[in-house]
């Protein structure tokens, strides 16, 4: 999208704020076709509404208000404009609540520059670019799905299905005959049950069409996701039904799903990389780690063990159990050669997933960590060499997959990297150390020279004079 020519609006309740954006805006390369201003909450939704900018630069305090709301409502009032959250607080936690809640970015005031500004404001119009597209595409499809594929179906007060549509089968996977012997409970998720049961209840009771989301299960195990409409289907001689006209929607619930756990996963990864910058201290840095790998891979506990000569020790522990973990584990050591799973992810360097560790025969049996289901470590390399793992553990048997553990691989990096950082920081301190000690010698040794010469000056003379002393 070509940035020039953009009518822009910036939402701040500070004028002084809103003459530096401008002025930012200014020196950047681009000439706009216009910048206007809206200082509060309820103005700025109203001019939004109008649908008359191009791009969005939302202040995050609006008085009592703040911006998330205003985005947030926006969206729901069919805003498809780019919009950029800008606060001078550096919180992790409002950047991702601002990209969950429709953000195109988040700025921080702090370190916003002309240049900066002209990046982020071309990433967001090429990005709503690409999402109106998308969404466009989305419609044109939906419109076509609605039309010819739906899923239709009719479900009797017992609960047995008295007609479904070919696509329905298809879908499925059930043959005509084999539908005659199903109920709906043999095709919704176990999850799903109760909820539908109540509903189907309702609608034959006389209730108003309810829109509703579920999840089907084909034939061969596969979980669909559906949306539409039930409503009450009543036919002369025959007792009342229901009749639901239903969408494939899984893939976008997948996309969405997708797109918020990439969105979440740059921002925690940009935060570790924030803090890798900003402090030399290790330990914080590892916490920093450790709380962003919470947001992107649900675990129980987590830890950082770091191998010093063939035997690990824990650098970190993160624990959200009341099974005192980290208490109980932060002392134990474990020789690498002789644990079976770190040894194979020591000579692999390869992330390990262990589906179900009471079925592991090489599980290290412990009562401090009886209570973990499944297991996850990433290998931890610094110049080619295993330095340490990151491990994750769930109380659910067969919960970590290989796209979840592959989110870590980015985080063990960034861990080397602080390890790294750390120990050249340490050399720096010996090495500071050591050229101060030689600086100390290199002084006394002068100071001792001096000393000798002026000694061995005084003892010449001292002779010269007792040489002139007549006998």
């Amino acid at each position: 999208m070509n940035v020039s020519g953009l009518k822009i609006l910036i939402i701040d309740d500070s004028e002084d704020q809103y003459l530096m954006i401008r002025y930012y805006l200014s020196r950047t390369s681009h000439v706009f076709h216009l910048i206007d201003h809206a200082a509060d909450y309820q103005t700025a939704l109203q001019i939004i509404a109008r649908r008359e900018y191009d791009l969005y630069l939302v202040d995050y305090y609006l008085g009592h208000r703040d911006g998330l709301e205003l985005i947030h409502e926006a969206v729901l009032q069919g805003c498809t404009a780019p919009m950029l959250l800008m606060t001078g607080a550096s919180d992790s936690r409002i950047a991702i609540s601002a990209i969950r809640g429709g953000a195109i970015d988040y700025l921080d005031k702090n370190e916003l520059t002309p240049s900066v500004l002209d990046r982020a404001i071309r990433y967001a119009t090429d990005r709503a670019e690409i999402i109106n597209a998308l969404r466009e595409s989305e419609e044109r499809y939906r419109d076509l799905f609605e039309n010819s594929a739906e899923l239709i179906q009719s479900v009797n007060e017992t609960g047995r299905f008295e007609y479904v549509n070919r696509a329905w089968q298809a879908a499925l996977g059930y043959s005509a005959e084999e539908v005659a012997s199903l109920s709906l409970l043999d095709i919704l998720h176990p999850s799903q049950h109760d909820h539908c049961l109540v509903l189907l209840h309702e609608i034959l009771s006389g209730n108003a069409p309810r829109h509703i989301e579920t999840i089907f299960v084909t034939r061969d195990g596969r979980e669909l996701i559906v949306e539409g409409n039930i409503t009450l289907k009543l036919t002369a001689g025959k007792a009342p039904a229901t009749r639901g006209i239903f969408r494939d929607v899984t893939q976008r619930r997948q996309l969405e799903i997708a797109e918020r756990e990439q969105r979440v996963l740059a921002e925690a990864l940009r935060d570790t990389a924030a803090a890798l910058n900003s402090t030399l201290d290790f330990n914080e840095i590892l916490d920093r780690i450790l709380t962003n790998v919470e947001l992107v891979v649900p675990h129980e506990s987590a830890n950082i063990m770091l191998i010093e000569t063939g035997v690990t020790r824990f650098a970190r522990i993160r624990d959200y159990t009341d099974h005192r973990f980290e208490e109980a584990m932060m002392n134990l050591r474990f020789i690498v050669a002789e644990t079976p799973s770190f040894r194979q992810v020591y000579e692999t360097r390869q992330p390990l997933i262990i589906p179900d560790v009471k079925q592991y025969p090489d599980w290290v049996d412990a009562p401090e960590s009886d209570w973990i289901g499944s297991y996850a470590a990433v290998p931890i390399q610094s110049a080619n060499n295993v330095i340490g793992f990151l491990n994750l553990n769930s109380t659910a048997p067969n919960f970590f997959t290989p796209a979840l553990v592959d989110r870590l691989l980015a985080f063990s990096n960034q861990i080397a990297l602080a390890v790294e950082n750390a120990h050249l920081y340490e050399q720096a301190r010996e090495l500071a150390a050591t050229q101060e000690r030689q600086r100390l010698a290199r002084d006394l040794h002068d100071t001792i020279n001096q000393t000798l010469f002026a000694t061995s000056i005084t003892a010449e003379a001292l002779t010269r004079i007792g040489d002139d002393v007549p006998p």
